[in-house]
C-alpha cells in the first residue's frame, strides 16, 4: 500500500488509479477493470482536456492518456456504502 501526500482524497484516488495503471501497461495488460468510489474522477477524465485551470490538470491528463493506450479498459463507479457491506460480508465469521 502507497502513502500519499497529497492535498485532497480526490488527489490520492487519481494517484493511486495512475499507479496502478502504469505497472498493468508494463505488464501489456490488455484487458483491465477498475472501480473508484469517486465519482467526480469518471467526470474529470471524461472531460479532461476542458479543465485548464484545475490544480491536478496534469494527472488528470496523464491518466486520461493512460486510458487511451490500446487496451480494453472499463471504468465504473461502486458506492462507497455497497463497498462497506461487502468487507462487513466477507469479514463475517462462518
Amino acid at each position: 500500500m502507497y502513502k500519499y501526500h497529497s492535498l485532497s482524497p480526490l488527489a490520492a484516488e487519481i494517484q493511486a488509479l495512475r499507479d496502478s495503471l502504469l505497472p498493468a501497461k508494463q505488464f501489456q495488460l490488455t484487458k483491465v477493470e477498475v472501480e473508484t468510489n469517486v465519482k467526480s474522477i469518471l467526470l474529470l477524465l471524461d472531460d479532461a482536456q476542458n479543465n485548464p485551470k484545475h490544480d491536478l490538470k496534469a494527472l488528470i491528463i496523464d491518466v486520461a492518456n493512460l486510458l487511451k493506450l490500446e487496451w480494453q479498459i472499463t471504468l465504473s463507479h461502486v458506492n462507497r456504502e455497497a463497498i462497506r457491506l461487502l468487507i462487513v460480508w466477507l469479514t463475517m465469521p462462518t
